[in-house]
């Protein structure tokens, strides 16, 4: 009787959420580095970010000004922004098993959105 080997690859998103400096960022990091093929994705960080290097922009300018009051931004945005970010690695890094998302979901809005257009069954 012969065996068949076959290789399974199983993708786990571990999504931390909570308030500012309750220790979601460095739990990430951890995970991440424990956890081998893993990504961090900080969805604030990727934010400041953009609306930094995008202030021109109206979109991006408004969101600063979000973010500058430590009001949250609307639901599609930090959506949107996961899923290029995502997209991005998944190019350069093909061989993902999954990521550690940072700060998101905010909402149940989120979480369906993430399950519908970033990453759908």
């Amino acid at each position: 009787m012969g065996y068949i080997y076959f290789d399974i690859y199983l993708w786990f998103h571990f999504f931390s959420t909570g308030p500012p400096g309750c220790g979601k960022g460095a739990m990430c990091k951890k995970i991440a580095e424990r956890y081998q093929g893993y990504i961090h994705v900080s969805v604030g960080e990727a934010l400041r970010t953009c609306a930094q290097e995008n202030q021109y922009y109206d979109k991006w300018k408004m969101i600063a000004e979000l973010i500058l009051k430590g009001d949250l931004v609307s639901n599609e945005t930090p959506t949107e922004l996961l899923k290029e970010k995502i997209d991005a690695v998944m190019k350069e890094q093909p061989d993902v098993l999954g990521f550690v998302v940072e700060g998101y979901p905010r909402s149940a809005q989120q979480k369906a959105a993430f399950e519908k257009e970033v990453w759908p069954s």
